[in-house]
């Protein structure tokens, strides 16, 4: 039975699915809008306020469970412990992955895949593998379909076990510094998407070099109105901010 705020979810989805405006993209970072947001990060009625907002799309967190259900929240430390090291009837205070998809199906969102940075490649191969055959068996349930969800993850063990499954998604590599031209032909190659690059005044000439590698340049976070303006004027694909009104007012100044 539907309840209100997925009722809510979908209809806002329905008004803004990923990728239906040109030009530039706006995603909201954790389902937030504004700097007064009252709602919590990674909730169904965060990502349902920032796409009923007018966002492109948005950027949230997930971690599998120690009994492998896939929870909505950033941080790795809870009231109950490591989130990865604890079982999900004791996080009941996340939002699962499944009433996020149930809510607003795949194409609105960025699904982070997070990874504990001290996990062994094998791990982290694991994780990317459980997460792309998750999102696969989902793939033909109604509004769960479409290859116009992105999942990204700063675990490029991870990142590669995805394509590796023929995940039904656009994978793109997180990372802080924008990888060297070489780099980003082979990641290309590989078939990644884009590259989803910390935003700073010294990223901004290198998204030539990433457009050139035929891939998405995706800047995160973006909060400074300027910066946003410098990145879209460079030819940047997408931009994740926490004030997406704001920066949608800047960028299509330029755009």
């Amino acid at each position: 039975m539907a309840t209100p705020r997925l009722a809510a979810a979908e209809s806002a989805v329905a008004a803004s699915p990923l990728g239906a405006s040109g030009g530039i993209q706006v995603w909201s970072h954790r389902g937030r809008v504004d700097s007064s947001s009252l709602f919590v990060d990674n909730t169904i009625d965060a990502v349902a306020n920032a796409l009923g907002s007018g966002v492109d799309g948005v950027e949230t967190d997930t971690w599998l469970s120690a009994d492998g259900v896939f929870v909505m929240t950033h941080d790795r430390d809870t009231p109950a412990g490591p989130v990865d090291r604890c079982t999900a009837g004791s996080l009941d205070q996340f939002d699962r992955l499944e009433e996020v998809l149930a809510a607003v199906g795949r194409a609105a969102l960025n699904i982070e895949l997070k990874v504990a940075p001290d996990s062994p490649q094998a791990e982290q191969a694991r994780l990317g593998a459980a997460l792309g055959s998750y999102l696969n068996t989902r793939s033909g349930q109604s509004g769960s379909g479409g290859p116009g969800m992105v999942v990204s993850s700063f675990s490029p063990v991870a990142t590669r076990e995805m394509l590796s499954v023929g995940l039904d998604a656009r994978i793109g590599h997180l990372c802080v510094d924008v990888p060297p031209p070489r780099a980003l032909a082979d990641l290309a190659g590989r078939g990644y998407w884009g590259i989803h690059f910390l935003a700073t005044a010294d990223s901004v000439e290198k998204v030539a070099a990433i457009r050139a590698a035929g891939l998405a340049a995706v800047a995160w976070t973006v909060n400074d109105l300027q910066l946003a303006a410098r990145l879209a004027d460079a030819g940047v694909n997408v931009i994740i901010t926490d004030t997406p009104v704001a920066v949608r007012g800047a960028v299509s100044r330029v755009s």
